[in-house]
């Protein structure tokens, strides 16, 4: 949950509504938020396994945060410039409501 919620949430502060396009221009926002995204999760899993006592929480820590952030840079690297022009062409994006939350597009309003 948190490797993904933490990079989603620094996205939104520090870029806004601007999207995550694949652009060489977002690559360093990306690799910022991969990174943190990936610290979140190593924090909560190594401090875990720690406390059972199977591995020591520097070692692990420090792989599970290598590993997230690298593999997560790489993959969103490779497959956003590949992704985002089709989900942009068919309108499939959320934006922002007055209540401000994430809506999809066409979502129904007033229906509770």
């Amino acid at each position: 949950f948190m490797m993904a919620y933490v990079p989603y949430r620094m996205w939104r502060v520090l870029r806004g509504d601007r999207p995550a396009d694949g652009s060489a221009r977002g690559l360093p926002w990306l690799v910022v938020c991969s990174v943190t995204g990936g610290v979140a999760c190593a924090v909560i899993i190594a401090f875990g396994v720690a406390a059972m006592g199977f591995v020591p929480y520097q070692v692990l820590s420090v792989i599970i945060t290598l590993n997230n952030a690298v593999i997560g840079t790489i993959v969103a690297a490779i497959l956003l410039p590949i992704l985002y022009p089709s989900r942009a062409h068919s309108g499939c994006s959320t934006r922002t409501s007055s209540t401000g939350t994430n809506t999809p597009p066409g979502a129904l309003r007033g229906a509770a």
